[in-house]
């Protein structure tokens, strides 16, 4: 079951059938799903579980599907819609399926073999054959896929799979060298991935990730000379209008487009103005799930998660879809503490030490993600990325493992 879950979760992030137009008519995302399914059903080690994460994420669903119906244009939410809920699917796959430490190393490290193969191809579509997109001056990075290609979704995606790279950073995590070998290429890919994006909000997240982390590990010294050294190494090998693209962010004045990039920076807050200005006209349900971009005359999307939740949604999507988030990172702060408590009271002394330490920095690593996320937000509409529910997946599969440890030290919600 896990080598087919590696297989869709490939297709969900490098999306073949985007950068090869030819597979899209054959639907290749949707048939797998049905397959597996198919194989899901016969699968006998599945569990049912049911817990607060799944009650908030239903209810958030029920709201978009009500939301659609009442939307400014109800063919183009029903397709966000429909879209996110097959994101869903597999969630729901996941959560059946993947209730052990190891199932759980291997999709995530499959993760990040998948990102490797995602931005390495990426990388070399821009540097070899000159694949960019050409915005506000300067020559950009893009992915290979079409749904998050723009430069600026690329780097976030980029950001977002930071945290989970530090989990493999440890030696005893992977014994194999071709392991250690990607994860290693990668990290070093990641900052010039998002350099050459020309993305400054990906260059914040980025920034605010090596502040997290600087916070979490003992050898804080090490985390400057890694970000000093690669400051130095990458600001020697941008073009001159990426410089100056970053420059921008403390004289705006020194962008190769000046007044796009500063027109770009305030759309940010447009768009939370304009989500508030929805939420009140439109308070229950908003205008729709991808209906904003409709009801200004940018008609462009909003750029800031928040005010495309309220104007998208309304008052009962941010209750639902902020009650989703928060229920995701109690789960991660119970479980943290858990294994924090276990470890104290020797109660994995069952247990390899390096399985113990993977659940308990996974769990740190997700969380991290959510913050991430959270900040991005400040800058981008990333209301239906499916790093949420990956994410959510790892908290509730990790609860499960800590209920099969056997050390309730502290409560945990049940599961049936």
């Amino acid at each position: 079951m896990k080598y087919l879950i590696f297989i869709y979760l490939f297709l969900l992030i490098f999306r073949p059938y985007e950068y090869w137009p030819e597979l899209g008519q054959f639907h290749i995302q949707r048939m797998f799903m049905i397959f597996l399914l198919i194989a899901v059903f016969f699968y006998q080690n599945k569990k049912i579980i049911i817990n607060s994460i799944q009650v908030w994420l239903f209810s958030f669903i029920l709201v978009l599907l009500v939301s659609s119906i009442f939307a400014l244009d109800t063919s183009r939410a029903m397709t966000a819609t429909t879209k996110f809920l097959d994101i869903v699917v597999f969630f729901y796959v996941l959560v059946l399926c993947i209730h052990d430490q190891e199932s759980l190393k291997f999709v995530f490290f499959s993760f990040v073999v998948i990102m490797f193969l995602y931005v390495g191809k990426s990388m070399w579509e821009y540097f070899i054959h000159g694949r960019y997109m050409y915005r506000m001056g300067v020559a950009r990075l893009m992915g290979i896929d079409k749904t998050y290609s723009d430069p600026n979704s690329f780097a976030a995606t980029v950001c977002y799979s930071l945290p989970i790279v530090w989990v493999y950073l440890s030696r005893e995590q992977l014994q194999k060298f071709w392991q250690r070998l990607i994860v290693l290429v990668y990290l070093f890919l990641c900052p010039f991935a998002i350099f050459f994006t020309g993305s400054r909000s990906g260059l914040v997240v980025g920034l605010f990730f090596f502040l997290l982390i600087f916070f979490r590990i003992k050898k804080k010294y090490l985390v400057v000379l890694f970000g000093c050294a690669l400051l130095i190494i990458s600001w020697q090998v941008l073009p001159e209008a990426h410089r100056m693209r970053f420059m921008s962010l403390i004289d705006p004045s020194l962008a190769p487009a000046a007044k796009s990039a500063e027109e770009s920076a305030q759309g940010r807050v447009r768009g939370l103005k304009h989500g508030i200005y929805l939420i009140k006209k439109y308070p229950l349900f908003g205008v729709g799930p991808d209906n904003a971009r409709l009801s200004w005359s940018d008609g462009t999307q909003i750029h800031n998660l928040y005010g495309q939740v309220m104007g998208e949604t309304g008052f009962l999507g941010v209750l639902t879809f902020f009650g989703f988030v928060g229920s995701v990172m109690m789960v991660f702060y119970r479980n943290i503490h858990q294994l924090e408590e276990m470890k104290k009271a020797d109660c994995a002394c069952c247990y390899k030490e390096s399985d113990f330490k993977f659940l308990l920095h996974l769990n740190q690593a997700a969380l991290m993600t959510i913050l991430l996320l959270l900040f991005n937000g400040l800058f981008g509409h990333n209301m239906f990325r499916y790093t949420w529910l990956l994410i959510s997946f790892i908290a509730i599969s990790s609860q499960t493992i800590i209920e099969k440890m056997g050390c309730q030290s502290i409560p945990i919600e049940g599961s049936i």
